[in-house]
C-alpha cells in the first residue's frame, strides 16, 4: 500500500529507517551503518524494480549467522538444518491441493 502511494523506495524508508525512528532506536538500526545492528536480508530481485520482490528472500543474516529464507537452515558459518517447523500444522496440508515450495506442481 506504502509503495503505491510513495513508491518503492518511499516505502522501504518507511518500513526500516522512519519504522526504526518511530519507535525510537534508529540510533540501533534502521539503515546500515558503523555501530548499528547489521541484520539483513538478500532478496532475489531488486525491490526498487518490483516492491513484491520483497516477499523472494534468499537469505537471512542474523546475529553473524547467514540463514536460508525458505528453510530457515543455517548455512553459514556451519550448516546446520533448522529442524521441524512446529508452527506447521501437517493435518492442515493433507487437505491442500497447493503446493507448499514455490514452483512445485499441484498434485
Amino acid at each position: 500500500m506504502a509503495a503505491s502511494a510513495m513508491g518503492p523506495l518511499g516505502a522501504l524508508e518507511v518500513g526500516t529507517i522512519h519504522g526504526a525512528k518511530f519507535i525510537g532506536i534508529e540510533k540501533e538500526t534502521g539503515s546500515l551503518a558503523v555501530g548499528k545492528l547489521g541484520d539483513l536480508l538478500v532478496l532475489d530481485g531488486n525491490p526498487l524494480d518490483d516492491i513484491r520482490h520483497t516477499r523472494d528472500i534468499r537469505y537471512v543474516m542474523k546475529g553473524g549467522i547467514l540463514y536460508d529464507g525458505m528453510t530457515l537452515d543455517e548455512v553459514w558459518p556451519a550448516k546446520t538444518p533448522f529442524g521441524t517447523h512446529w508452527w506447521v500444522n501437517p493435518d492442515a496440508l493433507k487437505a491442500d491441493t497447493k503446493p507448499i515450495t514455490p514452483g512445485a506442481a499441484n498434485p
